[in-house]
């Protein structure tokens, strides 16, 4: 076809082109790129979190001769999660390549096969997506469906626990900053008790809450009497430690669902082996059935009368925490 038809024909009919660029939209993953998460690919649709509250007292003393104080057996809480069967289809119809050229050539004709790994492609960015999400919820001890007010899991009302939080008071310009970093830091050195093994403390921080954290009047103070003022004066919201804690900026969200809410900052330990689980169950599928998990699923099959293909995917994933108590809260009940 020549350059000069490109006029009378269809927008995705051949035409020349000089560059192609595919544009994609934003997939926040910094949570995953972090590998908090352990993988456990089960073979049944239930993940067991079961948590052992072990007891350590001083022991009294007794006269010579006499009975010992009786120890106590530990108590074990276990509470089955239903792991959430996340499916997505698609079609690729014969009418959607007939005579459509293939992006980013001149002359070349779509195919059945670049096309439905063109959809896969895209499917599975959106499963990534939904995995991010739930890890992101999952560092409040939460999971929450696509709505963002489903409850898929509620850790503290499961195991009757209460989050921890601490107000920075940002809004009072002699509050002690330092002093709140060190509670959040105290608070999960006893979730974990004395033999805790942390690589480092990490906040993950709403726009709101960094912005605050970083131009509050005792933290500009304490870091211009170093020479990492200059931390400061740049742009730190790749990591900016201050109080023990690496404080970074996380603004991933999809459509209207932020993955930090607003004001907020969620506090986690990094470096704790098994703290965090990422359990993935079989597919809906019966050459899955009692196998052992893979993170995605794809399936295609052909239409009746060969219209098309119909594409499946699924990928049926929960994040837990299995120590819940190390999930802190930061926030600001008070703003400059």
């Amino acid at each position: 076809m020549s350059i000069l038809d490109v006029f009378n024909t269809d927008i995705f009919s051949a035409v020349s082109l000089t560059q192609s660029m595919n544009v994609e939209p934003p997939k926040p993953m910094r949570i995953g790129q972090m590998g908090l998460f352990t993988t456990r690919p089960l073979t049944t649709r239930t993940a067991v979190l079961e948590r052992k509250d072990r007891t350590i007292s001083i022991l009294p003393t007794a006269e010579w001769g006499s009975s010992g104080t009786v120890g106590k057996t530990d108590k074990r809480v276990a509470r089955p999660f239903s792991i959430p069967h996340t499916p997505h289809d698609d079609v690729v119809l014969a009418s959607e390549i007939q005579g459509v050229r293939k992006f980013g050539t001149e002359d070349q004709l779509e195919t059945i096969q670049d096309t439905v790994l063109d959809k896969l492609d895209r499917m599975k960015a959106k499963h990534e997506v939904t995995h991010e999400y739930r890890r992101a919820a999952a560092l409040t001890g939460y999971v929450y469906d696509a709505d963002g007010a489903t409850k898929l899991v509620d850790l503290w009302t499961d195991f009757n626990l209460t989050r921890s939080s601490q107000d920075f008071v940002f809004g009072t310009s002699t509050s002690n900053i330092r002093g709140f970093c060190l509670a959040i830091k105290r608070v999960i050195e006893r979730a974990l008790g004395n033999g805790g093994l942390i690589g480092h403390i990490h906040g993950l921080c709403s726009e709101t809450f960094f912005n605050a954290l970083i131009e509050h009047a005792t933290v500009t103070t304490a870091y211009e009497r170093y020479q990492a003022g200059e931390q400061l004066r740049n742009d730190p919201r790749p990591m900016f430690p201050y109080g023990g804690i690496l404080w970074e900026e996380y603004s991933g969200s999809v459509g209207d669902r932020a993955f930090v809410t607003a004001g907020d900052a969620n506090v986690f330990p990094v470096g704790v082996p098994e703290l965090f689980l990422e359990a993935f169950a079989p597919a809906d599928n019966i050459d899955a059935a009692n196998s052992v998990a893979l993170p995605y699923y794809a399936m295609q099959e052909v239409m009746k009368m060969k219209k098309g293909i119909d594409l499946h995917t699924e990928s049926n994933e929960l994040p837990l925490c299995s120590v819940p108590e190390v999930l802190v809260r930061a926030h600001s009940s008070t703003w400059a």
